[in-house]
């Protein structure tokens, strides 16, 4: 069993091989049937996508962090129970902890008893423009290996 802080999934997916496997790719140890722990919060988010992109497109999922001891499992069933099919509901603390280095965008979204973010993944991430000074420098230089 986990100790310290954890993040919890909490998903309606039936238990399942697939399910145990995409849960130990992300880092996460199976703790019942639909509910995994995590070290981390953007394994845990990134573990919510890859369950909709690859086992179930329209599962249901809930995201908390708390102490292991805890019962922030609770917590993410419930967010699970008022998750849409093919929606991720996240906690706060979710959020702020997992920052912007997710595949995913947080909305703001109705639940009880505290507010929650819709992670909605992306599937292609976002490319930025070079800055304009080093963009000047690279004009018209060859790449190496290239003639």
């Amino acid at each position: 069993m986990p100790s310290g802080i954890v993040t919890v999934l909490a998903t309606d997916v039936d238990d399942s091989p697939a399910l145990r496997a995409l849960i130990e790719t992300y880092g996460g140890e199976a703790t019942e049937p639909g509910t995994a722990t995590f070290a981390s919060a953007v394994s845990a988010c990134a573990c919510a996508i890859a369950v909709q992109a690859t086992i179930d497109a329209k599962a249901r999922v809930g995201l908390h962090v708390g102490e292991a001891d805890g019962d922030p499992a609770a917590v993410a069933r419930s967010l699970c129970a008022q998750a849409g099919a093919g929606q991720i509901l996240a906690s706060q603390l979710v959020i702020a902890l997992a920052g912007a280095r997710g595949t995913f965008d947080a909305v703001p979204a109705p639940a009880e008893p505290a507010p929650a973010y819709e992670l909605r993944w992306r599937t292609e991430s976002p490319t930025a423009p070079l800055p304009p000074a080093v963009a000047r420098e690279l004009d018209g230089t060859p790449f190496a290996g290239r003639t």
